[in-house]
């Protein structure tokens, strides 16, 4: 029988995965089309404008979120007493936000057409700010089917304006500005659900009642920086590095795909956290048990996605955006390598965050953002977007590898199970497949995919017992 505390936080779990599919989806789909209309060029105009507006996002959202998630954790009836102070963190976060992206924009953009697009997309950066507000209020309460709803209804309406708009001539201003009317109105909607559904919105402006919120948000607000600059960064770095702003719009689409597949992962880390933060609390060590299982199916994931993206890529993209963005798919078949680190990223390092050990994530957060920079750097030049990739993934490497590392000095990881095991598996899955695509692709994916199967299941890198353990830890929150 199925108690009540794993339906939640699997009943959560699916409308978060939810979410984020219809948010990405939606995106894609629009993305895809904005690319057939536009061409390589705009297309990579655009591209390039989306992500630098996104890079600020963790500015503007000022790690409040995360921070009032660690406060309210054991007793979510706490929010009432920080979130007026959190609404008003995140208006002054935002206007800091939106100012420093629209200045930056015209100092460094190296496509002088970029800025005015930077500009108005910046607003649909302020309205994604405030949206976010309301979405940590839904998950503390454990009701994210408000979240998934007003995503859902507002994702299509997004892309029906857009398909609209790209169909009838594809003018950027125009799209973009739409983009922003619609950003708006989500707000708004979902303002007045929190307001309704979950307590009254209002602010507090006591600066000085801000210091506990401060104090935890400045710790995330570096471990989102460093994230979320290892994935934007990667790209606003190789567009500078490199004249070749069509061949940037194909490394967009591909770390497009790799979002997408980081979807599962993210979301299930969101929704157990308060878990983990109720078993640090208990002091079962139940904590660990989830971060070991993330760990040891990460190489499995990430190997399984890199050999479909390798076979299946490039003309999956072919077929659906034509010759002209081919590449995007033979660099699909790379970036989606990184899904290993980035799955291993919900694991250890989420543990860290709930055991409230802020120093040691901010460390290893950081210096995996500033591997990436560097490499990205010294690679580029020489291996141009390939280098970009690898850059990439060293840089995702660093956060779960370090997180690792510290649990093992405590006595609380096993390289053997959690290390060993796992990548022995994904690499019989990848030497088969290897071995086999001088032959046939077809053949050597399946052989691989199947080799990587069976080899899981004879090192049992995943344990049935675990599994059950987990269940009755979730069982007793």
């Amino acid at each position: 029988m199925t108690s009540p505390a794993i339906k939640t936080i699997t009943r959560n779990t699916v409308y978060l995965v939810s979410t984020r599919v219809v948010n990405v989806t939606s995106r894609l789909v629009w993305v895809v089309v904005a690319a057939r209309i536009l061409g390589p060029d705009l297309y990579a105009l655009l591209a390039y404008s989306m992500t630098w507006q996104l890079s600020f996002l963790p500015l503007a959202l000022f790690g409040v979120g995360p921070a009032l998630s660690y406060l309210i954790g054991p007793d979510r009836s706490r929010i009432r007493d920080y979130a007026g102070h959190v609404l008003a963190i995140r208006l002054v976060t935002i206007i800091i936000a939106v100012t420093m992206c629209i200045i930056f924009s015209r100092i460094i953009m190296p496509d002088p057409r970029a800025p005015i697009l930077i500009a108005i997309l910046s607003l649909s950066l302020a309205a994604r700010a405030l949206t976010t507000y309301t979405h940590t209020l839904f998950t503390a309460f454990e009701i994210n089917q408000y979240t998934m709803r007003q995503e859902t209804f507002f994702g299509f309406l997004d892309l029906t304006v857009a398909l609209g708009i790209l169909l009838s001539g594809g003018d950027l201003l125009l799209l973009v500005s739409a983009k922003a009317v619609i950003a708006w109105l989500q707000t708004g909607w979902a303002l007045r659900a929190a307001h309704r559904l979950v307590m009254p919105i209002h602010l507090e402006w006591q600066p000085a009642q801000w210091r506990p919120l401060l104090r935890l948000a400045l710790p995330a607000l570096m471990i989102t920086l460093a994230v979320d600059w290892s994935f934007n960064g990667s790209l606003i770095l190789f567009r500078n590095l490199t004249d070749d702003g069509i061949l940037f719009g194909q490394y967009a689409l591909a770390m497009r795909i790799l979002t997408i597949a980081t979807i599962l992962p993210l979301a299930l880390s969101r929704a157990i956290f308060p878990a983990l933060r109720r078993a640090v609390a208990r002091g079962d060590g139940k904590e660990l048990l989830f971060a070991s299982t993330m760990q040891r199916l990460a190489p499995v994931a990430g190997t399984a996605a890199g050999l479909l993206g390798w076979v299946l890529g490039e003309p999956f993209f072919r077929w659906m955006l034509g010759n002209p963005f081919s590449t995007a798919g033979e660099l699909v078949g790379l970036t989606l390598w990184c899904l290993i680190p980035l799955t291993a990223g919900a694991g250890y390092p989420e543990v860290l965050i709930a055991q409230g050990r802020f120093r040691a994530i901010v460390i290893v957060s950081v210096t995996g953002a500033v591997v990436m920079t560097l490499l990205t750097f010294l690679l580029v030049p020489w291996y141009g977007v390939t280098g970009a990739i690898v850059a990439a993934f060293l840089g995702f490497s660093v956060t779960p590898g370090g997180a690792f590392w510290l649990a093992w000095r405590q006595k609380q990881a096993d390289p053997i199970n959690e290390v060993v095991r796992p990548f022995a598996a994904a690499s019989l899955g990848l030497g088969i497949f290897l071995a086999l695509a001088l032959f046939s692709q077809w053949l050597a994916l399946l052989a691989g995919l199947l080799t990587l199967t069976v080899a899981t299941l004879a090192f049992r890198v995943i344990d049935p017992k675990e599994i059950r353990a987990i269940r009755t830890s979730l069982s007793s929150n």
